[in-house]
This record gives structure tokens, C-alpha cells and sequence, in this order.
């Protein structure tokens, strides 16, 4: 790794040659050429400089006679002492150099001695540490060189007491004195970064916040004046008004409403609308502070272009995150502002029109009845033949229609009668052998485990296994080939920095699955149009960074886009749209099976839900029928025994393109009943009358299964004030559908202008407030690191004068 500090380390074994050479080295680094003397008072002793043993102790330590410094920082060292005890050292002697370029020291704030010194004594008992040695038993000793272009320092390090044999560090163990010494290094100034950083970051949630509180006070009638400097466009408004609906619909209505409990679907949605947001003009400026901020911490401490940009991507998914905490709690306002109010006086009026329509409405085994006898007659069956053959679709397609109403159904239309007579075939061993068809065998569709019912299943059982399946990120190019070379040939670059925009040219390049020879093509086009020379060392260069990229994972993040669009010209909107993809894995399944086992013991299984059941029929095919519980083994058998008629008859139906109409309109008329605040067993009765007057003959099953869903649903969205209530298309279809003409809406609907106004308002008083918040955050953050440079200059004349 390329980083601002470097670190050297050798040793020298207790040998008589060796004492002398540390002895030497001592000198060396103590009063060389270059060496930043020691310029505080001698600390009187018992020799008087009139002795010969005054003057030679007085001449090691008089003001400027060497550079030596230790752990003491009131105490003088003494270069004899030090000459003496080295020469008779009977233990290993450590040699370290440590050093900076001197545009890093500038920037660092190790422009003098005294930062060294201290540098030096807050590090050298963790390096001890590291190195195995107890503190206690550690000395050293530093001299700091001023050397233009490169200040460093000679760290000498030994025990008083010699144990450690071994003088050579591992890898390992140099990495992590390395890092002693580079954590430390920079920590100050890198808490002055992250402060301008969290702040600028805070700012979008708080502000965001506040506007929140706002948008519920023009909600209500109490809206405040807000700032009409920052507005959307009519673009812009059609595409949030957009997503904020759809976002309303997949949010969960239950559980706490936060990022970190959304299943994967959701945050991906929310990173996907956040992302847009902080795209927009509106925060241009603010997001390039917060992107340079992050970029100059990592600086730091990272010369890596790739690792400063992947350090600059994961800043900028924290922002995107905290920014999609604060969507959540505004799309749940405007889901609030969806809620609708029930007329009861229409409902009145609905239900007498309801009991009075003679509509029938035909489930879908109805409409598999009248076109599977349609084509019987007209392939010459008797009687007796249709019999046997819809006898064999009752069983192996789950039909719930009787074969006297099979036998009174209606003849109808049918088209491509053929075709249809090969699907009946598949369900129908009589058929299949009366005609001599070769037709497919229809079975179970595998289908595997969502995101979404994963996350269900984990969190009604407590499962603490990892997921069934493995995520795999995809990136894809929305844009013609050729229309992102060109945008990336007519960049703008300048000679200084000019490596490192190629190297992000060429991750974009390879992420859109570019061909190499024309990734240098690319590249010499943009070279030669910014009229910037380069000979066969540049062409080795892209040919090596070339190659690089392709064997490494590299993407081009929306932060490294941006940067280029504002820096470079980059001409053209960011190209790629990201999709995850959920493999099954069946050994992380058998694992979760094998927890749920564990975990049902000792329960009762009819406690189980259907939806439970499904989610862990569907893993254990994915296991491959692992399951050994005796109870839970058979509840599954039985689900799958009824899943593999349903998933027969939904195969049927979708080849026919028929649609439910039965339970689509079940499931409007129950909406509509149950938001008038009809109890269950009134609607129940509302329904199975109106099934009675019109002749639709739905099992008295399937109204109550979908009462119960429907009134769950009601449940849940009055914890929050809500109900459950029908679109006005959904309420139009209703009364055409059922041929009740002349009823009034029984729904009285929000105003459109007031589900904008929650966008305005949130828009206008966000970008306004964080323009503003930034600055004084930033001036801040500048005031509060100048306050400390100057306390620490003050310190420093306080303490030379002392010495």
C-alpha cells in the first residue's frame, strides 16, 4: 500500500561487533548533519564542569550538543550514558526509521520537533507491546532529523533486561507496528475530518427532519411560510409523486419503521429513490463538500486511488442509508394523507343495489367447466365419456365444481380447441389415450423462496440461520456502446492528474464489458484531444492498468460519476442500473430446516401458519426432503399434496388467460363493506345473500377466506389510524362488473393537492435548510481546528520557554 508514512526496521544481535555499531548509531543519529538539537538546560549533577568528568558529562548535554530524546520529556538524556550502556548491551538493539514526505508532514501538522516528540512517546509502549516486550522493561531512545523532503526520525529500541532471542519481526507483527504509528499519526486531523463529514451527513437527516414536522403542520392546516427559492420541476414532481406511491404500497404496515427491519426489496427501492435525490441539482453542491470531505480523510492514510474511491463509495452508502431512513418517515406521512373517508349513507345505498344484482360472477373452475365441456362436445364425447374425463381434472387439477353443474354448464366459444384438448390431456390419462396425444406431464413449478418470505419466516419462528439462498449483485448498461465511448473520449483531462482519470475511464470501461484493444483506443482518443503527449511508457501503463482492472473487482460507483460529470466534462447521465439476483442454496436451507425442527419440539404444529407451512414446503424441496419430524413432515405432505392441484389449475388458467373474477370481485365487495365498519359476521352475511340472488354459486369457503384476509388487513391499518379502502378505478370497475348503475361513491377521497403539498413542503424546506446548515457546520469545524492549533503553538512556547 502507497501511504504518506513510511516505516524501516533492522536489528542488531548482542555480538561485541554489534555493541560497538550501536554504540556508533547512537552518535550517529544523536549529532549528524541535520539532527534538531536539544536546546533546553543541562540538569545539574554532582560533577563540576572544572572536573574532566564535568566537562565531558557537560558537553554531552549543554544546549545543542545532540539530539537525543526519550520517554521522559523533563529529563535530559545523556549521550555518554547512552554510548555506555549501548557498548554493553547484552540484548538485541532495534533500529527504526520513521518518516514522512514534506508535503505530508506540512499537511499533517509534523513540521517540528516537539510533534515528533510527542509522536514518539505516545506510540512506543504499544510498539514494545507488539513486539512482546513489557514497557516496564522497554527503553528508547529518538533523535528527528530535518531533512528537506524528508523529515524523519531514529527510533533505537531495547530492554534493560534481555529476554527476547528473536529479533526479527513477522509480516504480521510489521504491519501492525506500521499501524501503530499510522493510526496515530493522522488521529487528530482525522477527527476534525469526520466532524465536518458527520456534520455535513447529520444535516440531511436532521433538516429532513424538521421539514417533516412542517409537512404534518400544512397538513393540518398550520403550515409555516417555507422558502420558494429551491423548487421541483414537473419532471421532477411526476417522478417522486410516482415513487412515493409505489413505496407506500410495498412498505410493511407493521414492525418498526426503519431501514435496518425493511426486507432487501424495500431498502433496494428506497436506495434506488435516495440515490435519484442526492443526483438532483438541488444537492449538487452539498454532496461534492460531503464527497471531498471523505475523499481528503481517506487521503490520508490511502494513496490507492481504487481504495480511496471504494472508501468514498462506502461513506457515500451510509448517507444514502441515513437518507432513506428519512424517505421512510416521510413516505409514511404521505400514506397518512392517503387515508379516505367512508360515506355512510352511500354504504346504505350499495348494499341494497348489491342484494338486488342478478350478476352472476363465474369462478375460474366455472369457466375451466364450460370450456372443457365446450370441447368435449365438440370432439363427439358421450355423456359418460365427459363424465370420466372430468372426473379425472376434479382430481388432478383441484376443480371444486360438482359434476351435475359440470353437466348444466353453458356451451361457449372456444378458440384454438386443439391446443386446449393437449392441456386437458395432461391432467387426463382417458383423454390422453382416447385421441393418442403426446402431451406433457404438468407438475409442481419449483418455486423459490423470496426475500421477502424468508424475512417473514425468520422473524415469526426466531430463526437465527443465515438465508436459504446467496446474493449476487448484476450490473447493467442502459446506454448504446459507442454513445459511452464517445462521452468518455470527449472528457476533459490536464496533465497532473491525468493517471488517475484514466484509471476511473477504464473501471467504467470494463464494467460496460468494453473490449480491451478498444479501452485503449478510448483512452489515446481522449489523450490526443486534450493534446497531452504520450510515448510507449503511457501506452505500457494503460496496457497494465488495463489488465489490472480485469482481474480485480472494480465498479464505477455514482460518486466516481459525478465527480468526472463536475470535474471533467463528463458529458452523459450515470449508464448503469444495478439488479440483485437470490440464488437457492440448499445447504443453508437443509440448516434452517434443521433449526425449525429443533425449535417446533414440544409445540403444537396446528399452530403453524399457512403461510409458514408454504414458505417451508418451499425449502424443503429446495433441501430435498430433509425434513424428519414425524408431525411437521406430514402437515407439509399434505400442503404439498393441495399446492400441487392449485399450482395445476393456476397453470391452466394462465395458459387459457383466464381471470380470477370470483375472487377479485369477493375481495372489492368485502373492502368496501368491512371499511363501513360491518362486523365479520355481517359482511359474511351480506355476501352469501348476494351469492344467493345472483346464482354465482362461490363456495361458502372462499368468501369466508376472504373476509379473513381482508379484515387482517383492516386490522393492521388501524394500529395506525387507518382502513382498507378501494380506488376509485378499482370502485368503478365494481359497479360495472356487477351492472350497479346509478350508486353513489361511498368514499370521499384526498385532494391530490394535499399528497403533493407533503412533497413541496419536504423538497423546499430540506435543500433550503442544509445549504445553510452545511456552511455553519463546516465554518464551525474550521473555527473549533484553528482553536486547537493555536492552543497547542501556545503549549509549545510555554514549554520552550520552561526549558
Amino acid at each position: 500500500m502507497n501511504s504518506p508514512l513510511i516505516v524501516k526496521m533492522r536489528f542488531k544481535t548482542p555480538t561485541t561487533s554489534n555493541q560497538k555499531l550501536n554504540r556508533n548509531y547512537a552518535t550517529y543519529i544523536a549529532t549528524r548533519p541535520g539532527t534538531v538539537m536539544n536546546n533546553s538546560k543541562s540538569v545539574l549533577d554532582e560533577f563540576s564542569p572544572d572536573t574532566a568528568a564535568g566537562h565531558a558529562k557537560y558537553a554531552s548535554e549543554r544546549p545543542g550538543s545532540h539530539g537525543l530524546f526519550g520517554k521522559n520529556q523533563d529529563k535530559l538524556i545523556s549521550l555518554t550514558s547512552i554510548q555506555s550502556e549501548l557498548s554493553n548491551h547484552k540484548g538485541i538493539v532495534w533500529q527504526y526509521i520513521v518518516s514522512l514526505r514534506s508535503d505530508d508532514a506540512e499537511n499533517l501538522g509534523f513540521e517540528k520537533k516537539g510533534d515528533w516528540e510527542r509522536f514518539m512517546r505516545a506510540t512506543t509502549d504499544q510498539v514494545f507491546k507488539e513486539m512482546g516486550i513489557n514497557s516496564s522493561n522497554g527503553k528508547w531512545v529518538a533523535a528527528f532529523h530535518e531533512e528537506a523532503g524528508h523529515p524523519h526520525v531514529h527510533l533505537m529500541m531495547w530492554e534493560k533486561d534481555p529476554k527476547k532471542e528473536e529479533g526479527k519481526l513477522d509480516r504480521k507483527e510489521m504491519r501492525n507496528v506500521r499501524n501503530i504509528f499510522l493510526k496515530h499519526i493522522a488521529k487528530e486531523e482525522r477527527q476534525q475530518l469526520n466532524l465536518l463529514k458527520t456534520l455535513s451527513r447529520d444535516n440531511i437527516g436532521e433538516t429532513t427532519k424538521i421539514l417533516l414536522d412542517k409537512s404534518i403542520l400544512s397538513l393540518v392546516g398550520k403550515d409555516e411560510k417555507l422558502p420558494n427559492e429551491v423548487k421541483l420541476d414537473t419532471k421532477q414532481l411526476k417522478y417522486v409523486y410516482k415513487e412515493f406511491k409505489q413505496l407506500a404500497e410495498i412498505i410493511p404496515t407493521k414492525g418498526r419503521l426503519a431501514y435496518g427491519y425493511m426486507p432487501e426489496e424495500v431498502k433496494e427501492e428506497l436506495n434506488n429513490f435516495s440515490k435519484w435525490m442526492l443526483q438532483q441539482p438541488q444537492f449538487k453542491t452539498e454532496l461534492t463538500h460531503y464527497i471531498e470531505s471523505v475523499q481528503k480523510l481517506a487521503s490520508y492514510h490511502l494513496k490507492d486511488p481504487q481504495k480511496i474511491e471504494d472508501s468514498t463509495n462506502n461513506a457515500l452508502k451510509d448517507l444514502e442509508k441515513r437518507l432513506s431512513n428519512q424517505v421512510l418517515k416521510s413516505v409514511d406521512l404521505y400514506r397518512k394523507s392517503e387515508r379516505v373517508e367512508v360515506k355512510q349513507r352511500n354504504v346504505l345505498e350499495f348494499e341494497k343495489a348489491l342484494l338486488g344484482s342478478n350478476v352472476p360472477i363465474k369462478s375460474l373452475e366455472k369457466q375451466i367447466s364450460e370450456i372443457t365441456k365446450s370441447i368435449l362436445l365438440d370432439k363427439g364425447l358421450s355423456k359418460d365419456e365427459m363424465i370420466k374425463v372430468f372426473a379425472e381434472l376434479k382430481d388432478a387439477g383441484g376443480i371444486e365444481v360438482s359434476i351435475k353443474d359440470f353437466l348444466n354448464a353453458n356451451k361457449v366459444d372456444v378458440n384454438s380447441v386443439e391446443s386446449k384438448l393437449n392441456d386437458l390431456a395432461a391432467l387426463s390419462p382417458y383423454l390422453k389415450n382416447k385421441f393418442n396425444l403426446e402431451t406433457p406431464t404438468v407438475s409442481d413449478k419449483n418455486f423459490s423462496l423470496s426475500k421477502m418470505e424468508w424475512e417473514i419466516l425468520k422473524r415469526s419462528l426466531d430463526l437465527k440461520s443465515d438465508p436459504p439462498y446467496e446474493v449476487s449483485k448484476k450490473s447493467e448498461l442502459l446506454v448504446d456502446k459507442k454513445e459511452l465511448t464517445s462521452a468518455l473520449s470527449n472528457m476533459i483531462l490536464v496533465e497532473k492528474n491525468m493517471r488517475n482519470i484514466v484509471f476511473k475511464q477504464l473501471i467504467i470501461m470494463k464494467e460496460a464489458n468494453i473490449d480491451p484493444v478498444e479501452q485503449a483506443s478510448v483512452i489515446k482518443k481522449c489523450l490526443g484531444k486534450n493534446k497531452i503527449h504520450y510515448d510507449e511508457s503511457h501506452t505500457n501503463w494503460i496496457n497494465q492498468q488495463i489488465n489490472k482492472i480485469a482481474s480485480q473487482q472494480f465498479l464505477a460507483g455514482q460518486n466516481v460519476w459525478s465527480k468526472l460529470e463536475n470535474e471533467n466534462n463528463l458529458n452523459m447521465k450515470y449508464p448503469f442500473s444495478s439488479t440483485y439476483q437470490f440464488i437457492p442454496n440448499r445447504e443453508s436451507a437443509i440448516k434452517v430446516l434443521q433449526e425449525v425442527e429443533m425449535k417446533i419440539d414440544g409445540k403444537i404444529i396446528d399452530s403453524i401458519s399457512s403461510s409458514q407451512v408454504h414458505s417451508l414446503s418451499k425449502l424443503n424441496s429446495l433441501a430435498k426432503n430433509v425434513i424428519e419430524h414425524p408431525e411437521l413432515k406430514q402437515l407439509l405432505e399434505r400442503k404439498g399434496q393441495y399446492d400441487q392441484t392449485k399450482t395445476n389449475l393456476n397453470a391452466l388458467n394462465a395458459k387459457w388467460e383466464l381471470k380470477n373474477k370470483e375472487r377479485v370481485t369477493l375481495n372489492r365487495l368485502t373492502t368496501v363493506l368491512i371499511s363501513s365498519g360491518m362486523k365479520d359476521e355481517e359482511v359474511k352475511a351480506t355476501l352469501n345473500k348476494w351469492n344467493m340472488n345472483s346464482n354465482s354459486q362461490i363456495p361458502e369457503k372462499n368468501i369466508e377466506d376472504v373476509i379473513k384476509t381482508v379484515s387482517n388487513k383492516n386490522a393492521e391499518l388501524q394500529r395506525y389510524g387507518g382502513n382498507v379502502s378501494l380506488t376509485k378505478q378499482e370502485y368503478k370497475y365494481l359497479l360495472s362488473e356487477l351492472k350497479m348503475n346509478g350508486v353513489k361513491d361511498v368514499y370521499n377521497y384526498p385532494k391530490e393537492s394535499v399528497q403533493i403539498s407533503v412533497i413541496t413542503d419536504l423538497w423546499k424546506g430540506a435543500f433550503k435548510s442544509l445549504q445553510h446548515e452545511i456552511t455553519q457546520s463546516e465554518y464551525e469545524a474550521q473555527r473549533r481546528l484553528r482553536q486547537r492549533l493555536m492552543k497547542e503553538k501556545n503549549n509549545e512556547r510555554k514549554n520552550s520557554r520552561g526549558r
